[in-house]
């Protein structure tokens, strides 16, 4: 492909051209999602639907069901090495990568993708800002020389449309509104020809931006914005490895690049794409609400019919001609009052109308059937109450986690692109000093990551998502954790180092056990030194004062296992307390269950045991 900016417009207002029946299918699923109060009425016949109630709109239920239970909290990072002499290194750079993603917010993105994914696919873009004090892009500021991972909007990315695959794209990119003032700050611009170019507001720019049409009409087409924007393009090219800057407008072809740069970034490039199914030898994924999407509309138009039916149901009292005197007299009469008639048979309350059983049936199946298809949103969310018996509870429970674990596994690859290229910019930074807290033998430590204590090459080092920390905090969970941790875990691990001897390091174990589920602050108020000191100590103890061959006593220097059924026992059931197997798979069951409905966080028990 020749980079001249005709043949690039050209490709531009393809990759609009090709996936814009997908574009409009998100933004009808979308009017449907948010409800006809926030969706402006349209004259359209097509929109008909539209404008119609949905009683039982199961597809916001299903969004605000999935998206919580894959992001909640802001992910962290855990940066790690094959090389030992860069293990300390590895570790500064994963408390710089945590600390900037709480500074960007790289939830509140990671959400909006969630959503986009959901809809159609979900975009993000990570990226170096530049300039002298801000860089604005669509509505978010970013630090100069800052890092930053933004949301890309389905409508706006600019995808190949020659492309199979994801990683055989020629190009990408994206459009966004842009401030001129903000531009003209960077001083990468010639400003006479940007203020030549379509304002953001002007219809030539707004085509196919079908989700914020959402709310209603463009204010900006009668009164204007208070300051000016215009449509601008980014355009990465894999293979040339540089980025162009060049003017949009629907159907039109730029004459020049407004700026032309070497791409300075990670080899995968500066987007990043989440989709939950993907489909063979096609670009974008299979969304999920594609396939909702009718027995939304099926149980809607059952409901709708339902509620009518349930306002024609009315009582009357109908009587023969000549028993009027007594029909009123009837209806006039207090609940509990004897009234005096003629001819009781000349009078009788008739039914009219009502919902029908079979309608009603049938809405009850479309919400069945679209929660199974939602991933089991009636148990994600904690409203399965209908389930018949236990073995198909646990059937369902069980199909609930390997779809969600699906997910949940997609979004963390993606998120770990995403700090992947966080911690490149960060690594690859002449100028940084950056002020962090490190945690040393418990006690916090004042550090600056700077340049002069980086180490290797950025490729020797692994980005991965540190277990459940995007799942949603539970204070509840956190106690009961902390409970176990202390009863269940810690004094198994004290018997596992007085059978095992020196060579069972209990203080890392511990750490690792605390780290994997989340239990901050351990090395506060557990000193491993000390716990290790004492399990020695006793050691000492019982070899002096046991004698072997008898009963407490030493054999060949290990003290015999306890068989107290309070007390866990490491080489036979591990640390659960004593209790067997079976009665764990059942406790494990039940605290699945309970979690279901609250974080869905597995204990301290399953995870020391391989959750």
């Amino acid at each position: 492909m020749k980079i001249a900016p005709p043949i690039v417009s050209k490709a531009i207002n393809a990759s609009f051209g090709k996936y814009d029946h997908l574009r409009k299918a998100r933004g009808r699923f979308m009017r449907q999602m948010v409800g006809r109060f926030y969706n402006k009425s349209s004259s359209r016949r097509n929109d008909r639907e539209d404008r119609l109630a949905s009683p039982i709109n199961m597809l916001h239920t299903a969004v605000t069901t999935l998206v919580p239970n894959l992001v909640a909290n802001e992910p962290r990072a855990k940066v790690s090495t094959d090389i030992l002499i860069y293990e300390d290194y590895a570790e500064m750079l994963g408390l710089a990568t945590n600390n900037l993603i709480k500074r960007i917010k790289l939830k509140v993105s990671l959400r909006k993708a969630i959503y986009d994914a959901i809809f159609l696919a979900g975009f993000i873009k990570t990226g170096l800002a530049s300039g002298d004090e801000l860089l604005t892009m669509d509505g978010t500021d970013f630090e100069i020389g800052q890092p930053y991972a933004d949301r890309v909007d389905p409508d706006d990315i600019v995808l190949d449309p020659w492309a199979r695959e994801w990683e055989a794209q020629t190009f990408i990119g994206n459009r966004y509104r842009a401030n001129l003032d903000d531009l003209e700050a960077t001083g990468l611009y010639d400003m006479d020809l940007l203020r030549k170019l379509p304002k953001s507001d002007d219809a030539s720019t707004t085509a196919a931006r079908y989700a914020s049409k959402l709310s209603g009409g463009d204010p900006s087409r009668e009164f204007g914005e208070v300051q000016e924007f215009i449509d601008l393009c980014d355009v990465y090219f894999p293979r040339e490895k540089i980025v162009v800057t060049l003017p949009y407008y629907d159907g039109g072809k730029a004459d020049q690049f407004l700026r032309v740069a070497d791409y300075i970034g990670p080899n995968t490039g500066p987007y990043h794409m989440l989709g939950f199914t993907p489909v063979s030898d096609n670009l974008l994924p299979v969304a999920p609400v594609h396939i909702w999407y009718d027995l939304h509309m099926m149980g809607n138009k059952i409901a709708r019919k339902l509620a009518k039916q349930a306002e024609r149901l009315k009582n009357v009292l109908a009587y023969e001609g000549d028993a009027q005197e007594d029909a009123e007299a009837i209806a006039e009469a207090d609940d509990g009052e004897a009234v005096r008639v003629s001819d009781i048979n000349k009078i009788k309350e008739v039914k009219f109308g009502g919902a029908g059983t079979e309608a009603y049936q049938w809405m009850q199946w479309t919400k069945t059937a679209f929660a199974e298809q939602a991933n089991s949103m009636d148990l994600l969310s904690g409203t399965g109450t209908d389930v018949p018996t236990l073995g198909q509870s646990e059937m369902l429970q069980a199909n609930t986690s390997v779809r969600m674990g699906d997910m949940q596994g997609l979004v963390y690859a993606f998120t770990e692109e995403v700090e992947h290229d966080l911690g490149f910019f960060l690594h690859t930074d002449p100028l940084i000093e950056l002020p962090l807290i490190k945690r040393v033998m418990g006690v916090k430590t004042q550090v600056v990551y700077t340049p002069e204590m980086r180490q290797g090459d950025f490729f020797d080092f692994t980005f991965k998502v540190e277990p459940f920390s995007m799942a949603r905090p539970d204070p509840n969970m956190a106690v009961r954790r902390k409970i176990e941790f202390a009863t269940s875990v810690i004094p198994a691990a004290a018997q596992a180092a007085m059978l095992l001897g020196p060579g069972f390091r209990v203080g890392p174990f511990l750490k690792d056990i605390a780290k994997d589920v989340q239990m901050d602050g351990l090395e506060e108020w557990l000193d491993d030194p000390s716990i290790q000191q004492w399990i020695m100590q006793k050691v000492q103890m019982a070899m002096m004062m046991g004698d072997p061959g008898k009963a407490g006593g030493m054999q060949n220097g290990v003290p015999p296992p306890s068989f107290n059924p309070q007390q866990p026992v490491p080489t036979a059931t591990g640390p659960t307390g004593g209790v067997t197997p079976e009665t764990e798979s059942n406790m494990a069951q039940q605290e699945s269950s309970g979690d279901s409905q609250g974080a869905r966080q597995p204990s301290v028990k399953q995870l020391a045991q391989g959750y």
